[in-house]
């Protein structure tokens, strides 16, 4: 599985002001700065963990659908999932329904299961046949 960010948290787990405060600094000359050094300790913090520490959108790529019908997501928390969508042999996209799909929310890593036949599917091409989409 590949997983690609497609869109990152709209704000930092630490203000700037929260940072200034921290580091006893009065000015602006440092904002730029330090506002790099916030965005690096959450990525480094991320990564580190596998655990996103404000909500972001993910998408995580397969060839197939796994035998043990269980999805192990590469980020958690899993907040929702928004959508999974199929590929068939010609690259024409399926969008599944997401009620036959069950969330484990509340584990690290966070997991899909999915049904004993998932409704809908279509024969997946060969390589990246399916996209879930999910924050």
């Amino acid at each position: 599985m590949t997983s690609y960010l497609l869109a990152g948290p709209l704000i930092e787990p630490v203000t700037l002001v929260e940072a200034k405060t921290f580091l006893r600094v009065d000015n602006i000359v440092e904002d730029g700065f330090i506002n790099t050094l916030i965005t690096a300790a959450r990525l480094h913090i991320e990564g580190t963990t596998g655990r996103a520490m404000i909500a972001q959108t993910w998408r995580v790529v397969a060839d197939s659908w796994p035998p043990d019908r269980t999805i192990v997501l590469p980020v958690a928390p899993l907040i929702s999932i928004s959508s999974i969508t199929a590929y068939d042999a010609d690259g024409l996209p399926t969008i599944l329904a997401l009620a036959q799909f069950q969330p484990e929310t509340n584990t690290a890593p966070a997991r899909i299961f999915l049904p004993p036949k998932i409704s809908e599917a279509p024969d997946l091409r060969e390589h990246n046949g399916i996209e879930i989409d999910y924050v």
